[in-house]
């Protein structure tokens, strides 16, 4: 308690410490000057090595994002925010043939969430960059995208 006042104060800045720098590393992905299919794919890659990466770091974000999420701005790098803007944009340009911006979002994000939620629960043994291909298209899928996998 020297650094912070409580115990849910530490949880609370640990959880926006690392999402953001999620956001950050999502954010390079959906910069890249590629059409949108290649960023979606991209992205996908990203966050299942993100997972990969360090599982106890996605667990603590996936497993208290109810709990924090309401305290991390909007703005910036902001992951599920960069996600739907990056849609949106798409949406605009024509990248995507049509949607509700918010509903889309809710598919990309639920097919990757809930994919790295059974893999933290042991309900599949591959890991996520295994089942990335899969993801990726499924997430074109959603997003009513050809599904040729860059």
């Amino acid at each position: 308690y020297v650094h912070w006042p409580s115990k849910d104060a530490l949880i609370e800045d640990l959880f926006q410490a690392g999402f953001t720098q999620y956001g950050d590393r999502i954010a390079a992905v959906l910069a890249a000057p590629t059409p949108f299919p290649g960023r979606l794919d991209a992205l996908v890659e990203l966050i299942c090595k993100v997972h990969d990466e360090d599982e106890t770091l996605f667990a603590f974000l996936l497993l208290t994002q109810h709990r924090n999420l309401a305290g991390v701005p909007g703005d910036g790098a902001h992951p599920v925010r960069l996600i739907h803007d990056a849609i949106a944009a798409a949406l605009t340009a024509g990248e995507i043939p049509s949607g509700d911006p918010i509903l889309l979002t809710s598919a990309v994000l639920g097919t990757l969430v809930h994919a790295a939620t059974f893999r933290l629960y042991a309900w599949t043994g591959r890991a996520m960059v295994e089942m990335a291909p899969e993801l990726t298209l499924i997430c074109r899928r959603a997003l009513g995208l050809q599904e040729d996998v860059v």
